[in-house]
């Protein structure tokens, strides 16, 4: 899988007034329930804060298909809700997250981010 690359020049955001209140999703990877995602909320009290928890997934996990599938449509149900308070939220992802997140924007054009953070990234940058 290739990570989706990030484009040059202005921002999603720079075509939507600047009053609205950028969201940032989070995603956590396997075997944690993101704590780190608590942890950065006050990092973010200029944002609209959303962490998204899939649970605890085990690493047996991803050698099934089906339970990888899983959570690509969890988060894509997520950012439809999301996106229909702001069309271009902004993501910070994690391990397995970063694998999620690279999947569904493969999968479904129309998710799409102003900025995007991954962390100890899973998924290919070519």
């Amino acid at each position: 899988m290739s990570m989706p690359q990030a484009s040059t020049g202005a921002s999603f955001s720079d075509n939507y007034q600047s009053s609205i209140v950028q969201t940032v999703i989070t995603i956590h990877g396997i075997k944690t329930r993101g704590k780190w995602q608590k942890d950065i909320t006050p990092f973010l009290q200029n944002f609209i804060h959303e962490p998204l928890d899939f649970g605890n997934f085990l690493a047996v996990q991803l050698a099934r298909t089906k339970s990888r599938n899983a959570k690509v449509e969890f988060f894509r149900d997520e950012y439809t809700r999301i996106a229909r308070s702001d069309p271009y939220p902004s993501i910070i992802a994690h391990s397995f997250g970063t694998y999620i997140v690279a999947t569904a924007m493969e999968r479904y054009p129309e998710i799409r981010f102003d900025r995007i953070i991954f962390c100890g990234s899973i998924v290919s940058d070519e």
